[in-house]
């Protein structure tokens, strides 16, 4: 790899990750940066739908506002799920939180 064209990046959402004792394991060269899920506007740029000012109010624009925001709220705004549609990364997800981080830190505490 080379070191003038290549970028390494580290992520998680491990609580054991969290501690400012991460950078302890990067030699000190780490930078914290804070990424926050989609939000709804952003969401429905990414699935291209529009919900155009003059249907806004009317019957359909409405269906088509609720549509989406029960598929925003049901798949928790992740941007790679809304980007693959991959359910198996959602439940990948999910059962990675539930089990490694919340689970096993009520075992430790």
């Amino acid at each position: 790899m080379s070191r003038e064209t290549s970028k390494v990046f580290v992520a998680g959402s491990n609580a054991n990750l969290l501690s400012k004792e991460l950078g302890t394991f990067l030699t000190g060269r780490y930078v914290t940066m804070e990424l926050y899920p989609f939000s709804f506007h952003e969401f429905l740029k990414l699935k291209q739908v529009a919900i155009k000012q003059d249907t806004f109010y009317a019957a359909e624009g409405k269906v088509l506002l609720l549509s989406e925001i029960q598929k925003y709220l049901g798949i928790g705004n992740f941007p790679q799920y809304i980007q693959s549609d991959n359910d198996n990364y959602l439940l990948s997800l999910y059962t990675d939180i539930i089990y490694k981080d919340v689970v096993a830190k009520q075992d430790k505490q």
